[in-house]
């Protein structure tokens, strides 16, 4: 299991996509928290907003953008591996379970350290951390790396999964942003949507965790049931 979390980890640093969003991390990371004096002065924010402000590019690149990032690197998380033949390999060494939740954990921690850096550039620029947005981001990354995966076993092949997986990335975030505010009868959509959970600081964002946990149960269960 641990192999298949450090094999999956090194591949995700290889990956030119992965280059790309890290760059995209930093810059939008190091803007606000090297701004942030102006934001807090602009809009009279208050010190407990003024930790806040610094990690507000990091916080809305992934709020906006997280889902099609994700799905840019994990749509084939699994299918590649049936579609490179390799699976039944795997399967022959070790267990569904221990294969996906080593592909799971590989990917999670690719995402946190993408977190830790991007922390420390906000560190070092403003002086501040603010570990309720960690805590936040670790959060929504959780649940958005098991749409991926959920993604990547209900769909076969690796082309299809990258376009429902970038179709999944933009239209989610959009969609979430119309019934979190709308009136209209399809509002109570919204308490299935991460964006309303994201809304507070407080306990709430942890239903994304356990949203995840659930939704990874399903995926294991649908790989479990598959043919390689």
């Amino acid at each position: 299991m641990f192999a298949i979390a450090k094999h999956e980890l090194w591949q995700s640093f290889k990956n030119i996509k992965a280059i790309l969003i890290i760059i995209a991390l930093l810059s939008a990371s190091y803007f606000f928290a090297n701004k942030g004096k102006t934001f807090v002065e602009m809009f009279e924010l208050s010190s407990g907003e003024e930790n806040t402000i610094y990690s507000t590019g990091l916080l809305l690149m992934m709020m906006f953008f997280g889902l099609l990032f994700v799905m840019a690197l994990s749509h084939d998380i699994i299918n590649r591996e049936t579609s490179n033949r390799t699976m039944r390999f795997l399967l022959s060494r070790t267990s569904h379970e221990k294969i996906f939740i080593g592909k799971f954990l590989g990917v999670w921690l690719f995402w946190i350290i993408c977190f830790a850096i991007s922390v420390l550039v906000i560190a070092i620029t403003s002086q501040t951390i603010d570990f309720m947005v960690i805590a936040t981001l670790i959060c929504l990354v959780t649940f958005e790396i098991s749409i991926a995966f959920l993604v990547s076993v209900l769909i076969k092949k690796p082309m299809m999964s990258m376009f429902i997986g970038i179709f999944v990335g933009i239209a989610g975030p959009i969609l979430a942003s119309i019934v979190e505010y709308t009136e209209a009868w399809y509002k109570l959509f919204k308490y299935v949507s991460p964006l309303h959970y994201l809304q507070n600081d407080n306990y709430e964002m942890l239903a994304l965790p356990l949203g995840a946990l659930i939704i990874a149960a399903i995926s294991l269960f649908i790989f479990k049931r598959g043919e390689y």
